[in-house]
């Protein structure tokens, strides 16, 4: 419920065009130890979907962010 009230909230204040640097943001605090678990996955999927973005949406922006990693 939480995460629907947080999106909902988001999508209301947060252009949709905004919304990929939102979730590439997410990923980066999800990937910033360098391992992902399955929730964290499950969560980025919910999250993803609530805020009106696709699947391959938040698939470009965890490979935007991998890419960023390896470079610094």
């Amino acid at each position: 419920n939480d995460n629907i009230q947080l999106t909902r909230v988001i999508k209301k204040h947060v252009a949709y065009e905004e919304r990929f640097g939102l979730l590439k943001d997410s990923w980066s605090l999800v990937m910033a130890d360098g391992e992902r678990s399955y929730q964290e996955d499950g969560f980025m999927r919910l999250f993803c979907n609530l805020l009106g973005l696709s699947d391959k949406d938040s698939a470009l922006a965890r490979q935007f962010i991998l890419k960023e990693q390896k470079t610094n």
